[in-house]
């Protein structure tokens, strides 16, 4: 794929912003669970599963333009 048509790719920048923010979401929320319930290595391993499918899911749908 060029230059000019990776810029043209609709939702590439809500993409890139719900990938970051369901990321850190998706840790700061397991980091917590695994503070006050388990260890924090757990509740770690448990944000960035939670954040991967909080962020990829929107992220991917924005960026191949399923989402507007």
């Amino acid at each position: 794929m060029g230059k000019n048509e990776q810029q043209k790719r609709p939702g590439q920048q809500k993409a890139v912003a719900w990938l970051i923010g369901g990321m850190g979401s998706g840790i700061g929320v397991g980091a917590a669970i695994g503070f006050t319930v388990w260890d924090p290595l757990e509740g770690l391993a448990l944000g960035l599963a939670l954040g991967s499918g909080m962020g990829g899911v929107p992220a991917a749908l924005y960026y191949f333009g399923d989402l507007e």
